[in-house]
């Protein structure tokens, strides 16, 4: 996936936020049944207290290979009567994802910055990584299917503000279950990572407008990821940071609208929306 500029922007200012290690791996010397699956999650690194981005902490598992194991996805407080599962499976090179959740409420929920689902797995010394979009039908649910090089990982789902975003936000609403009854022998990481507080979303230069970003339109849900990750780009300042990417992003975004107001194919309109999105 192609690093956007707004994403570009928030990394650079992650990087020189953190002064300490972001990851805390408390592994033991042999394999073992998961351990601490209850360990409370949510507590702020001091080194961080005046850093842009809000620090949380999960629970890893590395899977051993070769085998399937069914994670269950919690709630958190966000939305604590939603649920999910995740079919993990390993092999040789990576791991095999299929994650199936229900009960979710729209993303915008938590504010009109937010459009979508999308889940994580962070690596044991807090990376995170992209896994895919869930795009919730009217019941609450959700399904995806992928794939990720990692063996050892924490799963998490946020709302976001669109597909393409390469740093989770806060509004983290399920998170991986390490089970002792899990299947195989894994050992428990305890991984702490950074997230993208809400304020970062919210407007600041561009208002956010209810019948733009998904309230009351009827426009396709990528048109709205589209018009959200432009105005995030422009309140990250990406004009003078990123001014090549964000033009063509707005160029894309700007095709993306006519095709739709021409009422063009549904495909075409996708296409673009999506380019816009991971150019913004």
């Amino acid at each position: 996936m192609n690093s956007s500029s707004r994403d570009a922007i928030l990394s650079i200012a992650l990087l020189l936020a953190v002064s300490a290690p972001a990851f805390c791996w408390q592994d033991s010397s042999q394999e073992q049944p998961v351990l601490n699956a209850n360990r409370p999650t949510g507590q702020p690194n001091p080194d961080q207290s005046n850093s842009n981005f809000v620090s949380r902490t999960t629970q890893a598992i590395n899977y051993r290979q070769g085998t399937t194991n069914d994670v269950e996805l919690r709630p958190t407080a966000l939305i604590p009567d939603a649920k999910g599962k995740a079919k993990v499976q390993t092999r040789s090179g990576g791991s095999d994802i299929e994650a199936r959740v229900e009960k979710l409420r729209p993303a915008n929920t938590f504010g009109l910055a937010y459009l979508t689902y999308v889940l994580w797995g962070i690596s044991p010394q807090g990376q995170p990584t992209n896994l895919g979009e869930l795009v919730v039908d009217k019941d609450g649910k959700a399904m995806l299917k992928t794939t990720t090089p990692l063996q050892a990982f924490a799963m998490i789902l946020t709302a976001e503000p669109d597909f393409a975003v390469s740093i989770p936000s806060e509004q983290v609403v399920l998170e991986n279950y390490a089970d002792p009854k899990l299947k195989g022998w894994v050992r428990s990481i305890d991984v702490s990572y950074h997230l993208v507080p809400r304020s970062q979303y919210q407007e600041q230069v561009q208002p956010i407008e209810k019948g733009v970003y998904g309230t009351t339109t009827k426009d396709p849900l990528i048109l709205l990821q589209a018009r959200n990750a432009v105005r995030i780009a422009k309140d990250a300042q990406a004009a003078e940071y990123a001014a090549t990417a964000l033009q063509q992003a707005q160029q894309q975004l700007d095709r993306a609208e006519d095709y739709n107001t021409r009422k063009q194919n549904k495909n075409a309109i996708t296409t673009v929306a999506r380019e816009a999105v991971q150019s913004a």
